[in-house]
């Protein structure tokens, strides 16, 4: 080591014949509460993101190194576990950790040992024999498989990354700030919507049902919120056919949508108010949508249509979920984009009385499960024949973003109507 450069008076220290090298800023660590933990001299930070995993099973965690600082290449931290929760091992009896992929360099080392079985802490230290450095300036720097006990409880339970040190090449050191983060602890199976213990299409189903608002008796809602953020969705249903067609994983391609990219939503009207055509320009490849269609009094939705040109195998389905509002999913059983990035995705042909058509809480997927909102969109229908002989004599408001009332509103104008934010088409 010595012949390579390392620096064993000021950096690291060893047992000869007993250890690897450890770094001496880091030496013994502190689990004593009452001790101050020592103060961070960078802004770089380990974290973890938020795990959920059922009762009994294990989970692959990636520990995440966000730096400024481009020459580290050694690193040595403390990571306690909430109790029922340790590092798996492999058959051999090995812990079951590897490094990231943020390394170039065969020669990098890393190990793990459990530093206190009362704490349920355990020590990571990771060096290069020729002083490689950590590639990049964000990623994981090594993963490790985590097993919950079968007795966890459901629940949110607290992990914590302590005592932390980096160190470069010329054996300058940086110690960073603490780190936590949560395992959520979920009996149910994810996806599994209708309880039977298999994620298949029968969950999709049971999942629409729910949305359109006739869900059934064996329904469960914790299941069916796969992306676990409160709301059941046309986004949890493009999770499940990605569960699916993944041969059961849960595991979710943890892909980003492009949130600089140009979506532009539209409603247009046609034969006279009667046809309404929704329009999508998109940059992004959506894989399905979601959103409500309001209606003034007395009018009617007679069909719903996917044009063919963009249908790509998905299926449109829509219900009734009051007198005035009808509830549109469209999605995908492979999860396939829509064909083309412009034109008239649906059509909408309406019947009974003119008035206003509002479309909102609208909601496209992509297929790495990121959902993108839009804003309600508003057509004016001219109505044709009455089939239920009435008159529309829904009253509408109109103001401008400063508050003032509008007597007469413009197309392609953003206003505020009975409430709700609006594009006039």
């Amino acid at each position: 080591y010595e012949e390579l450069g390392w620096d064993f008076t000021n950096t690291w220290k060893i047992e000869e014949g007993s250890s690897y090298p450890y770094l001496v800023t880091n030496e013994g660590g502190s689990d004593n509460p009452d001790e101050p933990d020592p103060q961070p001299t960078t802004e770089d930070k380990l974290s973890v993101e938020t795990i959920t995993m059922r009762a009994g099973a294990t989970a692959t965690v990636g520990i995440l190194l966000n730096n400024q600082a481009t020459d580290y290449t050694a690193y040595q931290f403390d990571l306690t576990l909430p109790t029922g929760f340790s590092i798996a091992k492999n058959p051999k009896g090995k812990w079951i950790v590897s490094k990231g992929d943020r390394y170039e360099d065969e020669t990098q080392q890393l190990t793990v040992e459990l530093l206190d079985a009362a704490t349920n802490t355990y020590r990571f230290i990771s060096f290069s024999m020729s002083n490689g450095i950590i590639e990049g300036t964000e990623g994981s720097i090594l993963s490790l498989e985590l097993q919950a006990a079968e007795n966890v409880e459901d629940g949110e339970y607290e992990g914590r990354i302590k005592n932390i040190n980096f160190t470069s090449a010329d054996g300058h050191g940086n110690t960073l700030s603490d780190a936590t983060f949560k395992i959520k602890i979920n009996s149910v199976i994810l996806g599994d919507a209708n309880g039977d213990g298999i994620v298949n299409v029968t969950d999709i189903v049971e999942t629409v049902n729910y949305i359109l608002n006739k869900p059934s008796a064996a329904f469960i809602l914790a299941a069916a919120d796969v992306n676990q953020d409160g709301t059941v969705n046309v986004t949890d249903i493009v999770c499940m056919v990605t569960i699916i067609m993944s041969a059961g994983s849960n595991e979710a391609p943890q892909l980003e949508m492009n949130r600089t990219a140009y979506d532009v939503l539209s409603l247009n009207s046609e034969q006279g108010g009667q046809t309404l055509s929704l329009c999508l320009n998109n940059e992004n490849c959506f894989v399905a949508s979601q959103f409500d269609i309001r209606l003034s009094e007395g009018q009617q939705i007679k069909t719903i249509t996917l044009n063919k040109e963009r249908s790509n195998g998905h299926v449109l389905t829509w219900s009734m979920t009051d007198e005035n509002t009808c509830r549109v999913v469209v999605y995908s059983l492979s999860n396939n984009n829509f064909l083309a990035n412009d034109g008239e995705l649906l059509k909408i042909e309406l019947a009974g009385n003119s008035g206003l058509v509002v479309v909102d809480d609208i909601t496209f997927v992509t297929s790495a499960m990121k959902a993108k909102t839009f804003d309600a969109l508003v057509s004016e229908t001219t109505g044709i024949s009455d089939v239920r002989g009435k008159k529309d004599d829904v009253k509408y408001e109109y103001f401008n973003l400063n508050g003032q009332r509008v007597a007469q509103p413009v197309k392609n104008g953003l206003y505020i109507v009975n409430g709700q934010k609006c594009v006039i088409r």
